[in-house]
């Protein structure tokens, strides 16, 4: 029952003004920058890639959104290597390299392009995809996959159920 309580008070607190607002986040799209630095990691590395806008698009002609240009779970970057490797990446906001990030359908969209012999990884800095990229060169074909499976960030588990159980 404390929590149901501790939930009360926060949501009296925020309501009526006991509570001091939080700070309001500056960047609006903090993945941009991760965007930008792997972009131009990749142009450095001859990757041959394209940003993926997965957002649906308001057309001005019918007054209306249209549908969205990829399917859900699709990733950020996608392309290939100057040899021919398919490359997919999932861009998060730095620090948020985290099992709660990583929604299911993009896991599974990752999980299923790794083991069919793709580099497909999530990343939220410069510093992680170049360590990821010179590790996953360096090692044997046969153990590339293992590599990137594991490299993906667990589910995050709860410890606790929903707030009223």
């Amino acid at each position: 029952m404390s929590r149901v309580k501790a939930a009360v008070e926060k949501y009296l607190n925020r309501t009526y003004g006991l509570e001091s607002p939080k700070p309001k986040r500056t960047n609006q799209k903090p993945e941009k920058a991760v965007e930008e630095e792997v972009l131009l990691w990749c142009r450095q590395k001859q990757f041959d890639v394209d940003v993926i806008e997965a957002k649906a698009k308001f057309n001005v002609a019918t007054g209306r959104y249209t549908g969205r240009a990829a399917s859900a779970g699709f990733p950020d970057i996608v392309g290939n290597t100057n040899k021919g490797l398919a490359v997919y990446i999932e861009l998060k906001s730095k620090g948020r390299r985290v099992g709660s990030a990583l929604r299911p359908n993009q896991r599974a969209f990752l999980h299923r392009k790794i083991r069919t012999g793709c580099f497909a990884v999530m990343v939220d800095s410069l510093e992680y995809i170049d360590k990821t990229w010179n590790h996953y060169c360096s090692l044997p074909l046969e153990q590339r996959i293992s590599f990137l499976l594991n490299e993906l960030p667990d589910h995050k588990h709860r410890g606790q159920g929903s707030l009223f159980e």
